[in-house]
């Protein structure tokens, strides 16, 4: 009967844990993109194997995006190894996607495009991922 009570005990315990790790994961987080003295707050999601942002306000061109995706990179991975300079960017699906370097990931982002967005023109979202690399 005591180990019945326990074994149904340490079974809470677990689902409770093993839930809180399954919410951690989906939660959305938000962030600050300082640049030039303009601040630009942006939200990231998991979204299975990839992280979704949207920024509240669009940095500019593609240099300012591509800083913005690095701030992105380095909020979700952590990692301050990733190169600045982009190796590759492709076109996939109408998004415009770059490829960055780093000590043992390659890291992507990927630039949604606004074509359905009538009332947000400029609207600045996409999503991040990570492949380990050769080194």
């Amino acid at each position: 009967m005591i180990a019945q009570r326990l074994t149904g005990v340490y079974l809470a315990a677990l689902s409770l844990i093993l839930l809180g790790f399954a919410d951690s994961g989906l939660a959305r987080q938000d962030y600050v993109y300082e640049y030039k003295g303009t601040s630009y707050h942006y939200f990231v999601e998991s979204t299975g194997d990839n992280y979704t942002f949207e920024f509240d306000q669009n940095p500019g061109q593609d240099s300012g995006k591509r800083r913005a995706a690095m701030h992105v990179f380095q909020s979700v991975y952590g990692d301050y190894s990733i190169q600045p300079m982009y190796v590759d960017a492709f076109m996939k699906e109408g998004a415009t996607c770059y490829v960055f370097d780093a000590n043992l990931y390659t890291y992507r982002v990927c630039f949604l495009p606004n074509d359905f967005s009538a009332t947000n023109p400029h609207r600045f979202w996409g999503f991040v991922s990570r492949l380990p690399n050769k080194m």
